[in-house]
């Protein structure tokens, strides 16, 4: 036992060892050795990473940009601004709400129930839920948020979508609501944030877009106002919501999200590419080259219930009153070309407003040839560019002679045009022969054109005005079509306004022959408010100022029906009759890109209603991990 005890060797004949090995030895053994340690480690560290796996971890912050500042962080008031409605989601909760599916889910409410003849909804309250100051949340609270969406005073805009709609309280967690004729639809309209009454109830109408509650508001939902930073002038420059701890749902991983507003694209632009944000809510398309390459950043295309169409004005040009005219305008656009040039690909053609229900591809009808035989068949006949010159000129002549005219017949100096040429304005017309006024034209009336031909019928010109916003998607789509038009023969006048003038004068007023503009139809298909003719004046959204029995009937009895199948069949009828009348040109849907950092995990959403659905499952997001035995 000794002899074997002395073959081990002792701790200070190891550390001899090197003393008494060569050089080369020395490095052998130090190879070995560090490969021994190496072996383990890495058998230590598989042994680790097979038996553990990475999972969220609470904390973090996600900062994203955008262009503008928030105005009214209310959900009465912050339908018209994307980033009012973006923080007003986050901040307040609503009777429901849609998942990561857009499905409708309980939110306040934890269910609710329908009555046999779908005219009575009850709602039953949850009872955990406490507002950002520590108050409890109740029926009253509901209550006195539609008590103030119905009282015009307020100006809300939900006030149009929920009027005549009856409420009641049964007790401080059941509610009422009772509605004149069944509407299958109505549930979708309870995901507007509640307000808490206690907050609310004391201030004046005519002070509510005034309080500073707008800026720091105290709602019920997942995440809660912490701080905002103002430059000199009082322009917000970044807003932070921190996570509500005593949220009655799931709460989120993330612990803060700051919102940071930018003046222009340019420098949005530039913040996401040098990581000061983590995300961009929207980016044009003209800016979305100056980031692609970017390998720190993932463009989430997401599907978005809006479609962009040719709406016709019958009443403002009788050209368009005839259904092969609109037929044939129909035929000269390719929508495929349209959406790979406006949209640089980043969007679906559509041949019909309910998207849900149009097929999966639809063809482009694209075939010029066959919009010139209908013209033709309409009676429109082609002239060429010279033809239509000498036409300009003569009825530009002819208009000049009624204005000297009136002027040579003028007693008063008063009554006299002093528009006209000093040359012209005191002679006689009958004694000037028409090329002795061709030189005073104005340049409109001898046009410098490169149109090949026009189509004439009975002395009028094939003429359309072709209104849009004028935003560069829009303005790139409208310049195509106008090129196309104008490829069988129309004459096409661009107007391009700003979004807020056409919306308030333009489409308010109607005053316009073709409208290239795009309407959101939201999640359920109802068609009523785009196409019923009731809603053919402001503030319907009827802009064709379309009108059939059948049609208006179909959708009357879609939307009382709760029966999902049936309500298709009656869909599909209605789109029978509005594609055999042709009174708009359907083009196609855009896509929203979402712009995220790979740091964010868990962004799980592909499609969206409104801008702020992108956050549906915020809850789930994360940027933290840690490893955990499985």
């Amino acid at each position: 036992m000794l002899l074997e005890r002395k073959k081990i060797p002792t701790w200070k004949q190891i550390r001899s060892t090197p003393k008494i090995l060569s050089r080369r030895e020395n490095l052998l053994l130090k190879i070995l050795l560090s490969i021994i340690v190496l072996s383990f480690a890495y058998i230590g560290a598989s042994f680790i990473l097979n038996r553990t796996q990475l999972v969220a971890q609470s904390g973090g912050k996600y900062t994203e940009g955008s262009i503008g500042t928030p105005l009214y962080l209310n959900p009465l008031f912050s339908q018209t601004s994307d980033i009012d409605n973006d923080i007003s989601s986050l901040v307040y909760s609503g009777l429901l709400k849609y998942n990561k599916e857009q499905e409708l889910v309980p939110d306040l409410a934890l269910d609710y129930e329908i009555s046999s003849d779908s005219l009575i909804y009850t709602l039953t309250l949850r009872q955990d839920v406490y507002w950002h100051d520590g108050a409890k949340f109740n029926a009253d609270d509901v209550v006195a948020t539609l008590d103030a969406i119905l009282d015009p005073a307020y100006q809300s805009p939900l006030f149009l979508s929920l009027r005549g709609v009856e409420y009641q309280k049964i007790d401080p967690h059941t509610l009422k609501f009772s509605l004149k004729k069944p509407f299958a639809p109505f549930p979708t309209l309870l995901t507007f944030g509640i307000l808490p009454k206690h907050i609310w109830a004391e201030i004046p109408a005519v002070n509510w877009k005034l309080v500073e509650y707008n800026r720091k508001p105290i709602g019920s939902g997942p995440w809660k106002f912490d701080s905002l930073e103002k430059d000199k002038k009082g322009t917000i420059l970044s807003y932070t919501l921190v996570r509500n701890d005593n949220f009655y749902g799931e709460r989120p991983y993330l612990e803060k999200i700051e919102f940071r507003f930018f003046a222009n694209t340019t420098d949005l632009t530039l913040a996401i590419q040098n990581g000061t944000i983590d995300g961009i809510n929207f980016l044009p398309q003209k800016e979305q080259d100056s980031i692609r390459g970017n390998q720190h950043l993932i463009t989430h295309p997401l599907s978005f219930p809006q479609y962009t169409a040719i709406f016709f004005n019958q009443d403002q040009n009788n050209i368009l009153q005839n259904k092969t005219v609109r037929q044939a305008l129909s035929l000269a656009i390719s929508k495929q070309k349209i959406i790979d040039y406006a949209l640089e690909e980043q969007g679906k053609m559509i041949d019909n407003p309910l998207l849900s229900l149009g097929p999966q591809t639809p063809s482009d009808s694209y075939d010029p040839q066959k919009a010139n035989q209908l013209l033709e068949e309409a009676g429109y006949q082609k002239i060429s560019q010279q033809e239509y010159k000498d036409r300009q000129k003569k009825q530009a002549i002819k208009q000049l002679r009624t204005r000297m005219e009136k002027n040579f017949a003028a007693k008063k100096d008063s009554e006299k045009d002093k528009t006209l040429p000093a040359a012209l304005s005191d002679k006689d017309p009958k004694n000037i022969p028409d090329q002795e006024l061709e030189p005073f034209l104005e340049n409109s009336a001898t046009p410098s054109i490169s149109q090949e031909f026009f189509r004439e019928k009975d002395g009028h010109i094939l003429s359309i005005s072709l209104t849009t916003v004028d935003h560069p998607e829009n303005k790139k789509a409208a310049e195509l079509i106008r090129d196309y038009w104008e490829k069988i023969g129309a004459q096409v006048e661009l107007k391009l306004f700003d979004a807020p003038k056409i919306q308030k004068e333009i489409i308010k007023k109607r005053q316009y022959e073709a409208l290239l503009y795009g309407q959101n139809i939201g999640l359920d298909p109802d068609p009523y408010a785009f196409w019923h003719s009731s809603q053919a004046k402001d503030p319907g959204l009827n802009l064709t100022s379309f009108a059939d029995k059948n049609a208006d009937k179909l959708i009357i009895d879609a939307r009382q029906n709760q029966d999902l199948t049936q309500r298709e069949v009656l869909y599909k009828q209605f789109l029978e009759i509005l594609s055999g009348e042709i009174p708009a040109l359907f083009l196609y849907s855009p896509t929203y890109n979402y712009i995220l950092s790979n740091d964010i995990k868990n962004f799980d959403i592909d499609h969206i209603v409104k801008p702020s659905d992108r956050f549906n499952n915020l809850s789930e997001w994360y940027i933290e991990t840690k490893r955990v035995w499985k």
